[in-house]
């Protein structure tokens, strides 16, 4: 492992920073005691933390593991959005610890902190890269969650868990009873060994189920970067009874976040009607969309709803503070896309679609346009279920 490390192969890898990673598995290796495949995976991780994780990117010693961990691993900006979340203390412990992003920033704020995963490579390549980045007091233990538990009467600050979403047969699966560590089972446990308990959850997670699930929850922060969901994280407070758990809606921006903050009445909410559309279009971002609380924002903003299934909202007036997509329409068609098709000057359009019957893929075959440029179309069902095509320019 440590010949990884080695100057001259990490030279080596940072010159062949834009060649394909399967290039380099093919040719022979240009260093004793490593193989194509370790050089192909290296790069292959050098290139995805040139964006994901910057932090791990510009320090050479960093060694990467296999593809899957990569691509389960947090992004350094979620996982530093996680560290503000916890005051800190003197313990915690991450009992499925992967590569170590959310452990490596989340045991900042502890004074002792214990990495738990079964595979023993992978923990060998998180202890090694933890030392390089100055964390030499770290506890790495290869491991499950289930026997470390039962053997150890240590009492945390901090437990945190990121189940695997993958089975032992490496099939995805999505309900809580079915990852690993299986947090159901674990739970009571877990009540009685710590003061905090954060759980990453999948993007994919529904929210209602999550109140259900875990009773005890304190705030569940929905996290985006760009115009992605990228995680769920469920915080429970074993200290502290909450009567009105907090959502927050998360939108990361480099160094920069927007935090937007509802209850779960907030989802019951409903959005005024429009009987027409105005002249701007609001597309709320998805993370307002994945936690039911787009009407909410809508009332927010003082803006009405298209259509009771179409989650577009419309005003006359332009509002740019409004997180999410703005657009001005320019022209309309009830339908029919034929009066939209004699408008388009260019060979190319945008096309989104919400409560629509026809794909944009169709749309665009349709109209004989390739998607992009700076025009764009939006279909969908507006009042009175009507199929409706507004020519747009985009405002934000």
């Amino acid at each position: 492992m440590s010949l990884l490390a080695d100057i001259k192969v990490q030279e080596f890898l940072r010159d062949n920073l834009n060649t394909e990673p399967a290039l380099i598995a093919l040719k022979p290796s240009p260093f004793d005691g490593i193989t194509p495949a370790e050089l192909s995976q290296q790069l292959k991780g050098l290139q995805v933390s040139s964006q994901k994780l910057p932090e791990f990117f510009n320090n050479k010693e960093i060694i990467f593991p296999a593809k899957i961990s990569l691509e389960q691993c947090s992004s350094e900006l979620t996982a530093k959005y996680k560290a503000t979340l916890v005051a800190g203390g003197s313990n915690m412990i991450d009992l499925s610890g992967g590569f170590g992003i959310d452990f490596y920033y989340l045991g900042k704020n502890y004074t002792q902190a214990t990495y738990l995963d079964p595979d023993t490579e992978l923990a060998e390549i998180v202890k090694a890269n933890l030392i390089s980045l100055g964390e030499k007091n770290r506890k790495i233990i290869s491991t499950t969650a289930e026997q470390h538990l039962s053997t150890s009467n240590e009492i945390f600050d901090l437990v945190f868990v990121d189940p695997s979403r993958r089975s032992e047969s490496n099939q995805k699966v999505f309900l809580w009873e079915d990852l690993r560590p299986d947090i159901i089972s674990l739970y009571p446990e877990l009540k009685s060994k710590t003061k905090i308990l954060m759980i990453k959850g999948s993007p994919m997670i529904d929210i209602s189920s999550c109140f259900k699930t875990f009773p005890d929850i304190k705030e569940i922060h929905i996290v985006a970067s760009g115009r992605e969901v990228k995680e769920v994280l469920i915080i429970i407070d074993f200290l502290t009874l909450t009567k009105t758990p907090l959502i927050s809606c998360v939108i990361l921006d480099n160094e920069e976040q927007s935090v937007f903050k509802y209850s779960p009445e907030d989802i019951k909410t409903h959005a005024t009607l429009s009987n027409e559309v105005f002249q701007y279009i609001y597309d709320p971002h998805p993370v307002f969309l994945k936690a039911g609380v787009e009407d909410s924002l809508s009332q927010e903003f003082d803006l009405k709803k298209v259509e009771k299934n179409t989650h577009f909202y419309t005003c006359d007036v332009l509002k740019l503070d409004y997180p999410g997509r703005i657009f001005k329409i320019t022209e309309q068609s009830v339908g029919s896309l034929k009066n939209i098709s004699n408008s388009l000057k260019t060979n190319k359009l945008n096309v989104l679609t919400k409560n629509f019957p026809i794909k944009p893929e169709e749309i665009l075959k349709k109209l004989k346009k390739k998607s992009g440029g700076n025009d764009w179309l939006l279909a969908f069902r507006g009042n009175k279920n009507t199929k409706s095509y507004y020519l747009c320019e985009r405002v934000k």
